[in-house]
């Protein structure tokens, strides 16, 4: 998660609901990618000076990036994703991610990536998103 919606949106949150995370299904992050356990009154006391985590959602059908994330190497930290709230594809104004790109047929690209830039089959990556693993 990019670092400005961990501080302005999950932070705010945090410090009113030390179960935010959990309830969420994120895990908080050291810089090795870790998964760091605070207690209640740790998380209460985490300030933009003092927050020095990656937040990550675990895979879930509540995921707001929904089933699929394509990453690409940039400084914006850009990324086309799918949603777990199909409906917003209807909307006439869709400019409601953080600058991501929110992709209504995400599966066909993610397959035509498997199948012409990967040596890893539709089957595999199907059998990894069945099991949850990233």
């Amino acid at each position: 998660m990019p670092y400005s919606i961990a501080i302005n949106e999950i932070l705010p949150k945090l410090n009113e609901q030390p179960t935010y995370l959990k309830i969420n299904d994120m895990d908080l992050l050291d810089a090795n990618g870790n998964i760091v356990t605070l207690t209640d009154a740790q998380i209460k006391a985490l300030t933009r000076e003092t927050f020095r985590y990656d937040i990550r959602q675990r895979a879930s059908e509540d995921n707001s990036l929904g089933r699929y994330v394509l990453y690409f190497p940039n400084k914006h930290f850009i990324y086309m994703h799918d949603t777990n709230a199909p409906y917003l594809f209807e909307k006439e104004k869709r400019a409601l991610s953080h600058g991501c790109i929110r992709t209504q047929e995400i599966e066909r690209i993610c397959k035509y990536l498997i199948e012409n830039n990967s040596d890893t089959s539709i089957e595999t990556a199907k059998a990894a998103y069945d099991n949850k693993e990233t």
